[in-house]
């Protein structure tokens, strides 16, 4: 067999079609969350993260624990006010929330260190959920498929 790579067909704004569903989704959601798509018509590179919070105590107050995370600032860091907090297992929970980077300006590893210093006392462990990179206004997706080949003879 062979992998054969395809590209969507591709989609403009006026049509209606899942890719272009999913663009304009994008640029609503960068929009909500007010980050500028360029400075002086420059495309800054941003990325969307989300991150799994989890914590030394069963007791501990995870809305109490996303206040204080929302409230850490840093150039090129923009917050997703809204969170979840999520149940692992037997009560356990673990806080799930998002946020959006300059690549440029933020160092996703030294976030990461900075918050689990911070909240050291709280916070166990900080794993990235999702890491989705963005370049405006071009977002590709890429649809792989398998194509199973018999050669008869």
């Amino acid at each position: 067999f062979f992998l054969m790579i395809r590209r969507p067909p591709r989609s403009t704004q006026s049509r209606s079609s899942a890719a272009s569903d999913v663009y304009k989704r994008q640029i609503k959601y960068l929009d909500k969350m007010s980050v500028p798509n360029s400075v002086d018509g420059i495309r800054v590179p941003k990325s969307i993260i989300v991150f799994d919070v989890k914590v030394y105590d069963v007791e501990q107050d995870l809305n109490e624990l996303a206040q204080q995370l929302l409230n850490f600032q840093q150039d090129g860091l923009t917050w997703n006010t809204d969170y979840k907090i999520l149940e692992v297992a037997y009560g356990i929970q673990k806080l799930q929330i998002g946020v959006v980077v300059e690549d440029e300006k933020v160092s996703v590893d030294e976030l990461i260190d900075t918050l689990q210093d911070n909240h050291s006392e709280v916070i166990q462990n900080i794993d990235t959920v999702s890491y989705t990179h963005l370049t405006l206004p071009t977002i590709y997706s890429v649809q792989i498929s398998v194509v199973a080949v018999s050669l008869k003879k």
